[in-house]
């Protein structure tokens, strides 16, 4: 699961992308990061990808429950900040998992 925000941070667009990760409890995570795409629908014009980045997070130890992580990606400068929300689509995919067993 997981939230986002179009805004303008120094000037420039960006996604804030804050995520949740559960871990059941059968490995110890120590690494996680996505890889975030996001595409922006403009109101008469098909739909393109403005940002690609990735978010990640280090763990002390993360061996059970929900913990989030969270980070910005860049936008084109097509997207100016204050289009609704509704117009954008974000996909996460798992970029990188470490863990001990």
């Amino acid at each position: 699961m997981f939230d986002f925000q179009i805004e303008r941070v120094d000037g420039r667009p960006v996604c804030v992308v804050d995520a949740s990760v559960t871990n059941q409890g059968s490995v110890t995570f120590e690494y996680v990061a996505f890889r975030v795409d996001v595409v922006y629908e403009p109101i008469g014009r098909s739909a393109r990808t403005v940002g690609v980045g990735y978010i990640g997070r280090q763990f002390d130890s993360f061996a059970s429950g929900t913990e989030r992580v969270d980070g910005t990606v860049g936008l084109s400068s097509e997207v100016d900040g204050g289009e609704p929300e509704s117009r954008f689509d974000i996909q996460l995919q798992y970029r990188t998992v470490e863990y001990t067993e």
